[in-house]
């Protein structure tokens, strides 16, 4: 049995409540709800799902006993209409019959089987939303039911669309998908438009590209763009110290002639081997603490000459430096003296202790690059087969152009106006819609590809209140022939994004020699306990001999390593690992008229 099994968290929906937030409620809902204690003036407690909420009675409801009720309002409060009181003697199917005959839907045997479930995991709906599905249900034979539920529970859009898309990504095999989209357009002879385009592409998702391809397609992506005049590509050039800053975007032959000549007499992996020691020196730092890192470290550079505003400066730098845990980062990049001397700069704030390594802060913090600039240096990196990146930056890579390249952030970069920036990016979802308009090359598998992107896309995030889950496949890593998922969860930080100092994350890999392995890390204040699951013992001996170098890197980003645990691998144990961790917050004092 593998644990990467889409039926494991499929079949989890007969047994899971759903968690009924009441600041997510909207207008039309219907869901269940107990009364389980009656107060004075009207009030009582009713269980909703999971949760317990404070109402405000207008109906009279008796005390331990089950109804249905649909949202009317949702402003300051939040108005309930009681639909009919569900008796503890009916069945589940008495119960999907009254429900069926109170929103006027047909009562068929497939009807009440759906609903049945249903009104079993708890799940909040809209009556139009559930229509859609019972009709989805009846057109189609071939639609698991488990999957229309998921859809409901998460409140999608009930179409065949999303239907399909949602079931592509979690049935299929992402990197089989891949191969055989790219088999199918290298063997055409068919005319395709941006064909090499989209090999490039799909070669870097698949991380398959050979020395000799490599540079074939750092060079076709270059000149592709420097022909289209891509002034972030120029850019990123010169940022990166390819190119000399006087070169404009028009002058496209002198700039090729340029690149050509610093080829041959560094040679062919040259741009590459730039690329990627800049890429290597990045600290994980938004646009706008770039740009706070740098203005520090300009003042920084002038503070011998201004010797009162020494102290302070130096205090803002050292606050910077703690809250985003860069002081283990930068003394990487320092050498055994100069680590000395910055930390000797952290036990006491004297200009002395600091002076002579400023400018070499400065330069880290000036080859610091804005997100598209980034982009674009991981999307020529990823074309290469570069071997001087270590493991952890190779892994970082590979993420980072999957997430910007594959297509599943093209919507968020449209809805926050970035549409040049997606322009300019030609994820491969783009490309492969693109290629179905224009040729019938290999027209089902790409449909089918295109699909299982939007599902990644569609289950990659979701959020519950104040806890955010973010779900991630990969379709390789290194020689890997199967799929990676990543699994992260959390409560939401300052920015409403994963916490990294206080979360949980799970990794789910396929590896040739010891089969299913799941990597469970629990990360509290910024301390890791590791558990790794496998059915084969005998890699215990491996595991203790990399815990000093896991310890070190973990280290080296301001973690503290605690433990590292073997655990055999049982079925039952799959089954746990695969269980989404549902979050149960209760909130007592909510207002609710009903």
């Amino acid at each position: 049995m593998s644990i990467y099994s889409s039926n494991l968290i499929s079949a989890q929906l007969s047994t899971t409540t759903l968690q009924v937030k009441p600041n997510k409620l909207k207008l039309g809902q219907i869901l269940s709800g107990k009364v389980i204690e009656i107060y004075p003036d009207q009030r009582a407690m009713i269980q909703l799902g999971e949760q317990k909420v404070v109402a405000q009675l207008k109906t009279g409801l008796k005390l331990n006993k089950n109804y249905w009720f649909q949202v009317q309002t949702n402003d300051q409060l939040l108005h309930l209409k009681v639909l009919f009181e569900k008796s503890d003697r009916q069945s589940l199917e008495q119960q999907a019959s009254s429900l069926l005959k109170q929103l006027h839907l047909p009562l068929t045997k497939e009807n009440l089987i759906f609903v049945q479930k249903v009104v079993q995991t708890q799940i909040t709906f809209i009556p139009e939303s559930l229509r859609q599905a019972l009709e989805l249900n009846a057109n189609n034979k071939n639609v698991s039911m488990p999957y229309l539920l998921e859809m409901m529970a998460n409140q999608l859009p009930i179409t065949s669309s999303i239907y399909k898309s949602l079931t592509s990504a979690k049935t299929n095999s992402l990197r089989q998908q891949l191969q055989q989209v790219y088999q199918q357009l290298k063997a055409s002879e068919y005319l395709v438009k941006d064909k090499q385009l989209v090999l490039t592409r799909v070669e870097s998702m698949l991380n398959k590209s050979n020395n000799n391809w490599s540079i074939k397609n750092i060079i076709y992506l270059i000149n592709q763009q420097i022909d289209q005049k891509e002034t972030v590509l120029l850019q990123t050039l010169k940022q990166t110290g390819i190119l000399a800053e006087h070169y404009d975007i028009n002058q496209t032959k002198e700039i090729k002639n340029q690149l050509q000549s610093m080829m041959v007499r560094h040679g062919e992996s040259y741009i590459g081997e730039k690329l990627g020691t800049v890429f290597s020196k990045q600290l994980g730092l938004t646009d706008q603490q770039i740009s706070q890192f740098k203005k520090l470290m300009q003042v920084m550079i002038k503070l011998e000459e201004n010797p009162s505003a020494q102290i302070r400066t130096q205090q803002q730098l050292q606050a910077f430096i703690e809250k985003h845990h860069l002081r283990t980062k930068i003394s990487m990049f320092l050498s055994e003296v100069e680590r000395e001397t910055f930390h000797n700069w952290k036990q006491d704030s004297n200009w002395k202790n600091i002076e002579s390594i400023v400018q070499k802060i400065k330069n880290l913090a000036d080859q610091q690059l804005s997100q598209q600039i980034e982009n674009k240096v991981v999307e020529l990196l990823s074309s290469t087969k570069n071997n001087t990146l270590s493991l952890k930056d190779q892994f970082l890579l590979q993420l980072k152009h999957f997430l910007n390249f594959s297509g599943i952030l093209d919507e968020y970069q449209l809805l926050k106006d970035d549409a040049t920036n997606s322009k300019q990016n030609y994820s491969l979802k783009q490309l492969l819609l693109q290629t179905v308009h224009t040729s019938t090359v290999g027209q089902q598998d790409i449909e089918q590809l295109v699909h299982t992107i939007n599902g990644l896309q569609i289950t990659s995030v979701q959020e519950e209140g104040a806890f955010i889950q973010t779900s991630i496949q990969l379709p390789s890593f290194l020689e890997s022939k199967h799929d990676i998922f990543i699994d992260m969860e959390s409560k939401k930080n300052e920015s409403n994004q994963i916490d990294p100092d206080y979360c949980h994350i799970v990794f789910f890999i396929s590896l040739e020699k010891i089969g299913d392995t799941c990597i469970d890390m629990s990360v509290i204040n910024r301390k890791i306990n590791l558990s790794v699951y496998n059915h084969h013992p005998e890699i215990i001996p491996f595991i203790d001999s990399l815990k000093p170098m896991l310890q070190n890197g973990l280290a080296g980003k301001e973690y503290q390593l605690l433990s590292v645990q073997f655990k055999q691998m049982t079925e039952r144990i799959e089954q746990q690992i695969m269980k989404k961790k549902d979050h149960t917050v209760t909130k007592v004092g909510v207002d609710i008229r009903i």
